[in-house]
C-alpha cells in the first residue's frame, strides 16, 4: 500500500532507537549487496535492543548468549566489541554515544558506560530515577528520568540534576538548540525544551485545533508525545492522541508540521524513515515534506535503525544498508 503524506503547517511558539520486526520461520539469505553500496559488515551473534547514531558511526545493544555493546564505524566498518558496562541480565533500551565512551541506559539497571576503545574500564553513573531518554549534545550526556528530573553526566560517572522534575519524561533529542523531550504529569502530558545556557524550561504548546482551549501547560489538553530524533533542522516526535501521528517541531521557528504516516518512524542524521508492520519502507527525502516508497522490505528477522548514509539492518550476524539517502 503506497501511504500518502499531508502535511499541514502550523506557527506556534513552542531532542534512536530500533525498530524490531517479528521474526518467523527460517532464517532468510542476507540479500545480494546493490553495485555501488557497501558490503554488510560482520557484527556477530544476537537480536538488537537498542541502536544510536552519531555522524558516521553507530552503536548497538545486541542480546543472544549474553549481552553485547559495539561500536561500529560506516559504512564499511570495523565493528569493535564494547566491554559489557550494566549487569549480564540487564537489557538496553538507550544508547548515546560520546567522544570517548558510549553510554546505555536500563530502565531496571540504570546508566553506564563503557571506553569507545574497548577497554575495561566500565563506569556506573549515579542518576537517580529509571532512565527513559539519553543524549549526547557535543559536550556532555543527558539522561531524561521517570520521575526524578533531568541530569547531566560525564563518562567518568559525575552527575548533576539540572532539573527536578516530577514528571515521566517521554524521550531526549538533542540538537544545536539544546534539548527537548516529552513528558507526563498527573493526567496530563506535557512537551519542553530546554534552550542552551537556559536555567529553566519552557513548555511547547501543542499543534491542536484552533478550537481546543489550551493557552497554558497546567491545562489538561496536550498529547501523549515523545521526542524520537533530530534531523534537517528539526525535532521530531511521535504522538498519540493526536491529529496526526508525527510531527516536526523547528526550533528557531516555532514552526509545526504534521505527517499522516503509517508505521514505526526512524529518525537519523541522514534522514527520516517510516517501516509499516509487513516490512515496507517509506522515507521522507530531505527537500520534500512527504514519505515516498523506498521500493524495498525488510526481512524476517531484521532489525532497522537510522544513521549515516541511510536506513540500516541488523540481524544474520549483519549490519546492512538497507536504503541509501537519497
Amino acid at each position: 500500500m503506497t501511504l500518502s503524506c499531508s502535511v499541514t503547517s502550523l506557527t506556534l511558539a513552542a531532542v534512536v532507537c530500533a525498530a524490531a520486526c517479528p521474526s518467523s520461520g527460517p532464517s532468510p539469505v542476507v540479500p545480494a549487496t546493490p553495485p555501488g553500496e557497501p558490503a554488510p559488515i560482520p557484527i556477530g551473534d544476537g537480536d538488537l535492543d537498542a541502536f544510536a547514531a552519531r555522524e558516521s558511526e553507530v552503536a548497538l545493544c545486541l542480546h543472544g548468549a549474553g549481552p553485547r555493546l559495539l561500536l561500529v564505524a560506516l559504512p564499511a566498518g570495523p565493528a569493535t566489541d564494547l566491554a559489557w558496562p550494566l549487569g549480564p541480565d540487564d537489557r538496553c533500551q538507550r544508547l548515546a554515544v560520546g567522544d570517548d565512551a558510549v553510554c546505555i541506559a536500563s530502565y531496571d539497571g540504570g546508566v553506564a558506560c563503557a571506553p569507545r576503545d574497548g577497554g575495561p574500564d566500565v563506569v556506573s553513573v549515579a542518576v537517580a530515577g529509571p532512565p527513559t531518554g539519553l543524549a549526547w549534545d557535543g559536550a556532555s550526556f543527558w539522561a531524561a528520568t521517570d520521575g526524578e528530573g533531568l541530569w547531566r553526566f560525564t563518562s567518568s560517572g559525575d552527575a548533576e540534576r539540572v532539573l527536578d522534575l516530577p514528571d515521566v519524561m517521554s524521550g531526549l533529542v538533542a540538537g544545536p538548540f539544546g534539548l527537548a523531550w516529552g513528558s507526563a504529569g498527573e493526567f496530563t502530558w506535557r512537551t519542553r525544551t530546554l534552550r542552551r545556557g537556559a536555567g529553566d524550561p519552557t513548555w511547547i504548546r501543542p499543534p491542536l485545533p484552533v478550537n481546543v482551549r489550551c493557552e497554558d501547560e497546567a491545562e489538561v489538553c496536550e498529547w501523549v508525545s515523545t521526542a524520537i530524533g533530530w534531523f534537517r533542522g528539526k525535532v521530531w516526535f511521535a504522538a498519540a492522541n493526536a491529529p496526526a501521528p508525527l510531527y516536526t517541531w523547528n526550533p528557531d521557528e516555532g514552526q509545526w508540521r504534521e505527517y499522516h504516516v503509517d508505521g514505526e518512524v526512524l529518525v537519523g542524521p541522514a534522514g527520516a524513515w517510516a517501516v509499516s508492520v509487513g516490512g515496507a519502507v517509506q522515507r521522507c527525502p530531505a527537500n520534500r515534506n512527504r514519505f515516498e516508497p523506498a521500493g524495498v522490505a525488510l526481512d524476517p528477522g531484521e532489525a532497522l535503525g537510522a544513521a549515516a548514509g541511510g536506513l540500516w539492518a541488523a540481524g544474520h550476524g549483519v549490519l546492512r544498508l538497507v536504503v541509501a539517502a537519497p
